[in-house]
């Protein structure tokens, strides 16, 4: 229960941090740690090339909010690679929230108003403790 108070504590702010922006969500799954896992996230444009992307994700044993700085390379017209860091809040079962910074790598095409992407990111939590995230998503 305390995994759904977090998340939905994060999901109702993003949106008022966005109020003057071009506003585009996203959706993702995948294995976090080797479980399951199922995200969301919420894109703010920075500049041509840098998104910021508020973002959670809920596993079995994990649930995490994240503060996604991106920079992004264009492939072709429509593709892109992207490279970035985040601030984390990692809320595993078995002890308190911690904080965390993560890295990550992703790619992505554009289909239209969808745009699927493929996302890895490595997260180091205070405590000491390490993960990866392997997602794949679509955002609209």
């Amino acid at each position: 229960m305390r995994k759904i108070l977090f998340i939905a504590l994060i999901l109702t702010t993003l949106p008022l941090t966005a109020q003057f922006q071009r506003r585009q969500w996203g959706v993702r799954g995948g294995l976090a740690d080797g479980e399951a896992m199922i995200g969301g996230e919420y894109l703010l444009p920075v500049s041509a090339r840098i998104l910021f992307t508020p973002n959670v994700e809920l596993s079995t044993n994990l649930a995490t909010a994240n503060a996604d700085l991106a920079y992004g390379f264009e492939l072709r017209g429509d593709a892109a690679l992207w490279v970035g860091v985040a601030a984390a809040m990692v809320h595993p079962d078995e002890s308190d929230l911690d904080f965390g910074v993560n890295a990550f790598l992703g790619i992505g095409v554009s289909r239209g108003a969808w745009y699927p992407y493929a996302q890895v990111k490595a997260t180091k939590r205070s405590g000491g403790d390490r993960y990866t995230t392997a997602a794949f998503g679509v955002r609209f």
